[in-house]
């Protein structure tokens, strides 16, 4: 067992701003609905007490501050990147052996250089800013038939009606997937983030990770069928570089990555959209802001995107003896590295509880990641939150939170947000941004 806990000198105490000294480890509980709907009082009690500490639930190191997070992210000798799911060692043995039959290899997301790197020039040639270009007016076109199917309403679940479907087309689009494809992958990929992220008691694993083995089998399918002719979308894009590189990727290497772009797009966009809206619309002169100023847009979705990520931490694994905040940590333990913590280290950003989309240094959020694993789909996650935003403050200027409603949101140790949301606005749409 590591050595979690120390004892608080009196400085220490009081330097917690008048704030109950707890157990840190025993009280971070991410699963709990208090973390699942605000993580960021629990973020502030360990700026202000033990900035890293131990968790026995998960045997993890949390890792809160600024500083301490990207020099970890810089430094993959000591650091490395690691394929850990803190539920494994729950999955029943016929769990594991149908896991082992998943046809694809460990993702771009779980490698360090060299491998990275030999996987990143390929998905960096296969979905680059020219391979992007043009799109703006499709995705714009997918919005705003969305927008038409609930209009007259005067009401909508954001995540169900419009974040995820919009999503999903957008990136359906991209790789030339039908519709029925596309909905049976957002299924599948729901169910997968349950097994992987959530917990599931030992009754659900067996549905969970047949769903999960079949959309790892889904992406390997179709880079397998295209392989040979591919064409002139997402997929044959990243055939043709998987082949064209001087060591050629295997058909399983370039499914991977075509399904960790795939699946990011379906979960992480539709997440940080319904962050997007609440956080402008309860505090609504936020939302008047972008109807009056539409230009204005986005740089307030990159403050957004400091202040509520939808991605609330990374794993690291030490290769040797480290010291990170102060904590003597063993060779062989896990990090979580909790970058959304460190979005709100007020030793990087100036009251960072604040919205304050003028902030000199907004750029330094660690939202799309840091390094060499910064998230390639960046400026497309940027160029559809955008335009997502441009058509709803335009078309309904009026949209609000629908008042009274209980806030549901998702239970996980990496990833916050709502699971719904819901919107209404006056109607006829356009009668008033009041």
């Amino acid at each position: 067992m590591h050595e979690a806990k120390t004892n608080l000198s009196k400085n220490a105490a009081e330097s917690a701003s008048g704030s109950r000294l707890i157990d840190l480890g025993q009280a971070f509980a991410p699963l709990s609905p208090a973390y699942s709907a605000n993580p960021y009082d629990f973020y502030k009690q360990a700026h202000e007490q033990e900035s890293v500490f131990f968790s026995e639930l998960y045997n993890m190191w949390m890792v809160t501050r600024y500083e301490d997070v990207t020099t970890i992210l810089k430094d993959s000798r000591r650091f490395a990147i690691v394929d850990f799911n803190p539920w494994e060692k729950h999955y029943t043995p016929e769990v594991h052996a149908l896991m082992n039959t998943s046809r694809l290899v460990p993702s771009i997301v779980v490698v360090d250089p060299p491998e990275h790197t030999r996987l990143r020039i390929c998905l960096n040639k296969a979905f680059s800013p020219q391979s992007m270009s043009g799109l703006e007016p499709s995705i714009r076109s997918i919005a705003d038939q969305l927008i038409n199917e609930f209009v007259d309403k005067g009401q909508v679940d954001i995540q169900a009606q419009f974040a995820r479907p919009y999503s999903a087309q957008v990136m359906g689009s991209l790789a030339n997937f039908a519709l029925d494809e596309l909905e049976q992958l957002q299924a599948w990929s729901s169910e997968m983030a349950t097994f992987l992220l959530g917990g599931a008691s030992a009754q659900e694993q067996i549905s969970l990770a047949q769903a999960t083995v079949a959309i790892h089998n889904y992406f390997y399918r179709v880079t397998e069928q295209n392989w040979t002719m591919p064409g002139d979308d997402l997929v044959g894009n990243m055939i043709k570089e998987a082949q064209a590189q001087p060591e050629p990727l295997s058909i399983a290497e370039a499914a991977s990555l075509l399904y960790t772009l795939i699946i990011a797009g379906l979960h992480t966009t539709p997440t940080f959209l319904g962050n997007c809206f609440y956080q402008l619309l309860h505090e609504r002169t936020r939302w008047l802001t972008i109807v009056d100023d539409p230009e204005s847009i986005p740089t307030i979705a990159e403050e957004i995107m400091r202040l509520d990520p939808p991605g609330l931490g990374v794993l690291r694994r030490t290769t040797e003896t480290v010291v990170v905040g102060g904590k003597t940590i063993p060779a062989g333990a896990i990090l979580h590295l909790l970058v959304a913590a460190a979005n709100h280290d007020p030793a990087c950003f100036h009251d960072p509880e604040a919205f304050r989309p003028e902030r000199e240094n907004a750029s330094r959020q660690l939202g799309f990641g840091y390094g060499v694993h910064y998230c390639t789909g960046a400026p497309l996650a940027r160029l559809v939150v955008r335009v997502a935003l441009e058509q709803f403050s335009q078309r309904l200027p009026s949209l609000r939170l629908t008042p009274d409603q209980q806030f549901c949101y998702v239970a996980s140790l990496n990833f916050h947000g709502f699971s719904q949301l819901s919107l209404e606005w006056t109607f006829p749409p356009l009668a008033s941004k009041q």
